[in-house]
C-alpha cells in the first residue's frame, strides 16, 4: 500500500512561504494602521489649533480698545476685555461723579472694578509699579455704582488726562494673557482687585515654540489694531503644520 506525506523539504518549503505571505500581510496591515493613526492625530491637532485660533480671535476682539500689547520675543499677547462699556453725559472731569448710559443687556460693573476713558496705550490699564494706582491717568477705581451713575476713587483733578470724543466709557476687571510655554499654548489671568491669578487653561500641545509668535500693529488715526497669529504644531513623524490667522481689533475708545 502507498503512503503519502510531506517530506521533510516540502515542509520546511511551506513553512517559509507561509512565514513570508505572513510577514507581507502583517506589513499591509502595519501600514493601514498607521495611516489611520496618523490621520486621527493630524485632525485632532487641526481641531486643536483652530479651536485656539477662534477662541482668541473671539475674546481679542472683545478686548477694549488700546488694550493690547505683545511680550519682547512676541511669544505672549496679553490683552484687558470689555466687561461693560457705554457712554458718559454730564461729566465736567473735576469731580468724581460719573453719569452714564449702559446698553440693555450689558453686564453690571462692581465695586472694584476699574473704569477707563479714552485710554491710548497698554499702561493705561495697569500701573507700571505695583500699587501705583495713582499713576494711571486714564483710568480709576469704581467705589460705588447705581443704575445709571458710578462713584470713582480718584486724588487727581481732572480726574481723566483726556475725554473720549465719543464720550465712551468701559470697565475691566482683569487682563489675560496667551503665551507659547514650552510645547503648549496656555491661557491665564490676573483678577484686578485681588491680584489673584486664573488657573492656567492649556489651549493647544505639541507646539513648535520657536516658529510660533503673535505680532501686533498698533491702531493709528487710520486703521485699526491687527494681532498676527503664527501658530505651528508637529507631530510624532517630526511633520509640521503651520496656522495664520490675523485678528482686527476696533480703535475706538
Amino acid at each position: 500500500m502507498l503512503q503519502r506525506g510531506f517530506t521533510l523539504i516540502e515542509m520546511v518549503l511551506t513553512m517559509v512561504v507561509i512565514a513570508i505571505i505572513t510577514l507581507g500581510v502583517s506589513s499591509y496591515l502595519q501600514l493601514g494602521a498607521d495611516g489611520y493613526v496618523d490621520t486621527v492625530i493630524r485632525e485632532r491637532q487641526q481641531g486643536e489649533a483652530r479651536f485656539a485660533m477662534e477662541r482668541i480671535s473671539r475674546e481679542v476682539r472683545h478686548a477694549v480698545p488700546n488694550s493690547l500689547s505683545v511680550s519682547t520675543d512676541n511669544k505672549c499677547l496679553t490683552f484687558v476685555p470689555i466687561k461693560q462699556h457705554g457712554f458718559y453725559f454730564d461729566f465736567t472731569n473735576l469731580t468724581n461723579q460719573l453719569n452714564v448710559v449702559k446698553p440693555s443687556g450689558s453686564s453690571a460693573g462692581n465695586v472694584g472694578d476699574r473704569l477707563i476713558i479714552n485710554p491710548s496705550h497698554s499702561d493705561d490699564f495697569f500701573p507700571p509699579v505695583a500699587n501705583k494706582v495713582d499713576a494711571l491717568a486714564q483710568s480709576a477705581r469704581i467705589e460705588q455704582q447705581s443704575t445709571n451713575s458710578y462713584t470713582l476713587k480718584t486724588t487727581r483733578i481732572p480726574t481723566f488726562a483726556s475725554l473720549s470724543s465719543g464720550e465712551r466709557f468701559y470697565t475691566y476687571d482683569r487682563r489675560i494673557t496667551f503665551c507659547f510655554t514650552g510645547t503648549e499654548l496656555t491661557r491665564n489671568g490676573l483678577i484686578w482687585e485681588s491680584q489673584q491669578s486664573e488657573n492656567e487653561a492649556v489651549m493647544a500641545k505639541n507646539i513648535n515654540r520657536v516658529k510660533s509668535s503673535f505680532n501686533l500693529s498698533s491702531a493709528s488715526l487710520s486703521r485699526s489694531a491687527l494681532v498676527q497669529i503664527t501658530m505651528v504644531i508637529g507631530n510624532r513623524k517630526e511633520e509640521e503644520s503651520q496656522f495664520s490667522h490675523d485678528v482686527q481689533v476696533l480703535n475706538v475708545p
